[in-house]
């Protein structure tokens, strides 16, 4: 470079810029992260609901519907009733 080089009290300055926008930028970039997370956990808490609250109406509405084939057990689980057919394997059928 040729020219005359700037002083010190240049460079001071200059530093002392570059040491705002630094630190500026950082604020500004936590800031936009956290609002981001904030964003996320109440559309998780939104969707959370919302699935719970159709869950809920999924189930009220097969309740009143009867489901034909399907009775609730004492421990509250599901069973479901039905026939089937028993399909022997070419294996076995080869040990017959």
């Amino acid at each position: 470079m040729t020219g005359p080089q700037p002083g010190l009290l240049t460079r001071l300055l200059l530093a002392a810029v570059g040491v705002i926008t630094l630190v500026a930028a950082a604020f500004l970039g936590a800031f936009f992260f956290l609002a981001a997370i904030g964003i996320f956990m109440v559309l998780i808490v939104v969707m959370g609901f919302r699935g719970w609250r159709l869950k809920r109406q999924f189930e009220k509405a097969a309740r009143a519907a009867g489901q034909p084939g399907q009775a609730r057990s004492p421990g509250g689980h599901t069973t479901v009733e039905g026939e089937y057919i028993v399909i022997t394997r070419s294996k076995d059928r080869e040990e017959s």
